[in-house]
């Protein structure tokens, strides 16, 4: 019986063929073994994340380049920036957890009692116009039960799932600690699923997928960091009493690229109720020179990498979430960045080569 996956002179089908199997096996993972999936895609993220700042202590210890390393360099390269994310996280969580909790639930009781006392039409220009506010109450009063419904559908999730929670925490603190000593030596073991005719060409394809998945993964968690911290120092400027739960929310969201952004205005919006107009000036203008900022440094970041379609964007985030959930959101774009380089290598070269065949026997006829 022939083997479907032998070589038959076509390097670039039999990688195709490899890949495609590959990355059924990973969507069969996400569908069926959904905590196994997201544990190892968090693991992955954070590991990749990690990786900049790995060579950096790599150089700094001045020795060669993280690539063709010296074990002991790795070793405390390894070590210093695992110890310094996990600790950072640690002493935030330290610090954030009960002012999170406490403004969590602060933040309920003026959620509750914005719609209750219909704090929008204290704005001035509501107040002047009520025609318009009629119709915004109108909307408002629609929406309310919705997103009622929605927050008690996160807490009751949330107190069921706590188990899983810890179970997910703990797995992914242990799994980031082996995969990042491990990263080096499966970065240069991972051709080996492939056969070794395809070998050279698998090796070029994957380091083409991993160093923009780097790329993208090192500058939308930047990005989030950034945006978060700055939300949460302007809201502090502006006497906003929960400017650590916002500024949380807004670096978390941030992780999804523009589907997120509207996520965190959502909160801001009802919160520049209470801000009055020169407080809700202030926070606009800052929103605008924050994510203007954001924007700069994210296209500059990359610079040079495969960008993909803000609508396509849109779309991929639409379809995987509802397929995979909230893991689903956070990976369609890295998602993306595969589809288009699958494209680039076999998709595109196939279509060339079949238009400029049909192209060339026309003009003979």
């Amino acid at each position: 019986m022939n083997n479907p996956l032998q070589f038959r002179g076509n390097k670039n089908q039999l990688l195709m063929n490899y890949i495609l199997i590959y990355s059924s096996v990973i969507i069969l993972l996400a569908l069926f073994c959904q905590m196994v999936f997201s544990v190892v895609i968090a693991v992955l993220a954070i590991v990749i994340v990690l990786q900049p700042l790995i060579s950096l202590f790599a150089k700094i210890i001045n020795y060669r380049k993280i690539e063709k390393y010296n074990r002991t360099s790795i070793l405390i390269a390894n070590g210093l920036a695992t110890f310094i994310f996990f600790a950072s996280i640690l002493v935030l969580l330290i610090f954030l957890i009960p002012s999170l909790v406490k403004e969590a639930g602060a933040f309920v009781t003026f959620f509750d009692n914005f719609f209750t006392n219909k704090e929008w039409q204290k704005i001035t220009f509501l107040s002047e116009n009520p025609d318009i506010s009629a119709n915004i109450s109108s909307i408002l009063s629609n929406i309310q039960p919705k997103i009622v419904a929605v927050l008690e559908s996160v807490i009751t999730d949330l107190s069921k799932s706590t188990p899983q929670v810890l179970s997910f925490i703990f797995y992914l603190f242990l799994g980031t600690l082996y995969l990042v000593y491990y990263f080096p030596m499966l970065k240069n073991k991972v051709n080996m699923i492939f056969p070794s005719v395809i070998r050279s060409e698998s090796v070029s394809f994957m380091r083409e997928l991993y160093h923009q998945l780097k790329r993208y993964l090192f500058s939308i968690f930047l990005v989030a960091l950034i945006v978060g911290l700055m939300m949460g120092a302007i809201l502090s400027f502006l006497g906003s009493s929960y400017s650590v739960l916002l500024g949380f929310w807004a670096a978390f969201t941030n992780l999804i690229p523009i589907v997120g952004v509207i996520l965190e205005f959502i909160p801001l919006l009802l919160l520049s109720t209470s801000l009055g107009v020169s407080g809700s000036l202030v926070l606009l203008i800052a929103i605008l020179i924050i994510h203007t900022v954001a924007f700069i440094l994210f296209l500059n970041l990359m610079r040079g990498y495969i960008r993909i379609n803000p609508v396509a964007i849109i779309f991929l985030i639409l379809f995987f979430s509802q397929v995979f959930g909230f893991t689903g959101s956070l990976i369609a774009v890295p998602v993306g960045l595969f589809i288009r380089i699958f494209y680039e290598w076999f998709i595109k070269p196939f279509f060339e080569k079949k238009y400029s065949a049909n192209v060339q026997n026309n003009s003979q006829e």
